[in-house]
């Protein structure tokens, strides 16, 4: 449940009230005041019972007393969003802004409702929710929204848009609230990396468990950034621990022969060869597997072999 928005701050939206132009705005009637605030109680009461009918009811009144209290909106933007109606809560949402263009609440919501509508729109339509959400969930952070979704789908955004240096300020502080949480991990790996920080992108994907069989493709990346840094032995490690995983996916055994012959070592380019030498008696027409193949015997010495 979101925090309980005190009577001064409905009280304040009361007041924002507009009267005649030219005009101070006239006080709100104090019975206006509470009959509001009883009235948002009321809708955090009834929702936590699950009657939500009656919570939209009674946010409802309370905007009938207070039009002008953007956290009114912005709690029945919530409720909307809990509810999956992702139009209402985005309309209540602007309409809280509408009054008050900081309202963190209302800026968390619509900013993660545009970011699961950006995900949804057909390819190439995307990019206007993802520029509104990460509009609204930076106007989040700023006011020191550190919901761990609001830190994962910023994050996720901030390296969408390129933006390494503020993913990584972001993702960190989300790891620090979920540490060892997958999703998280791998965007900020990929923020290191594609920054240019590859030791810290393979610190990162060096945390994330080995046998589960839905992180194959992070462990595929690791053995790829062991290559990248020269750590050869690592990379053959890694694609030998794939290859056992999946003994049928003859590009494993083929990186795992390339990472060995890299080594340099005549024990390793030997054993890089007797790799290659079994994926080509099950492929003979595989190209890149023949020209790894020549090359070990070369190095080996065997000229006639390669």
């Amino acid at each position: 449940m979101l925090p309980l928005v005190s009577l001064l701050v409905i009280t304040s939206g009361l007041t924002m009230q507009t009267g005649q132009a030219g005009a101070p705005p006239a006080p709100p009637p104090a019975s206006a005041i509470a009959d509001s605030y009883s009235l948002f109680i009321q809708g955090r009461v009834l929702e936590s019972r699950g009657d939500v009918p009656g919570a939209i009811a009674a946010y409802k009144k309370a905007l009938v007393a207070a039009p002008r209290a953007a956290d009114i909106h912005a709690e029945l933007a919530a409720l909307y969003a809990r509810e999956g109606r992702a139009q209402q809560a985005l309309a209540e949402a602007d309409l809280a802004l509408a009054i008050d263009a900081k309202n963190h609440e209302a800026h968390r919501i619509a900013g993660l409702i545009d970011a699961a509508l950006a995900e949804q729109a057909p390819l190439g339509q995307s990019s206007a929710y993802e520029k509104q959400a990460l509009s609204h969930l930076e106007e989040a952070y700023a006011g020191g929204v550190r919901e761990p979704m609001v830190l994962l789908t910023l994050g996720r955004l901030r390296v969408e848009a390129s933006q390494y240096a503020k993913a990584i300020e972001i993702l960190s502080n989300f790891l620090l609230s979920e540490p060892g949480y997958p999703d998280g991990i791998m965007l900020l790996a990929e923020a290191y990396d594609n920054s240019g920080q590859l030791a810290q992108a393979i610190g990162q994907l060096e945390m994330l468990p080995t046998e589960q069989p839905e992180l194959a493709r992070a462990q595929t990346w690791l053995a790829e950034l062991y290559e990248r840094a020269g750590r050869w032995s690592d990379a053959a490690a890694k694609w030998g621990s794939l290859a056992m995983q999946s003994p049928r996916t003859a590009t494993y055994r083929v990186r795992r022969a390339g990472a060995l012959i890299n080594m340099g070592g005549p024990a390793d380019v030997a054993a890089g060869r007797d790799i290659l030498a079994g994926v080509v008696k099950d492929a003979p027409k595989d190209a890149a597997s023949l020209f790894l193949l020549a090359q070990a015997e070369r190095r080996l010495g065997n000229a006639p072999g390669a």
